[in-house]
């Protein structure tokens, strides 16, 4: 949860004052911001809350994500990339719909 350190400095905050607001070890912090532990979801939630974002960005996970996933969807499926959005949509809906048919 490297997004997590981010946050805490963005509001100038320490460890020490971090894990007094969560009630939690500076460790535990220490550990998160790391990557070697992660959160309980009801602290993940707090956490979002806190430093108002999603819970997806605390992870370190956002939009760009996806959309570099659908941007390696089109070059492994049209070589070149060369399809619209819209074209796209259409094949994950076939896919979707050719799995939820197999799966009867």
């Amino acid at each position: 949860m490297l997004k997590l350190r981010d946050l805490r400095k963005s509001k100038s905050l320490t460890l020490k004052q971090m894990a007094a607001i969560f009630g939690i070890s500076v460790s535990s912090i220490s550990l998160y911001e790391t990557g070697k532990r992660q959160p309980d979801y009801e602290l993940l939630c707090k956490m979002a809350d806190y430093f108002d974002v999603s819970i997806d960005t605390l992870m370190g996970r956002n939009s760009s994500d996806h959309e570099s996933s659908d941007a390696d969807l089109k070059f492994a499926l049209f070589g070149d990339g060369n399809i619209t959005d819209a074209q796209l949509e259409e094949v994950k809906r076939f896919a979707a719909y050719v799995r939820s048919r197999d799966q009867k």
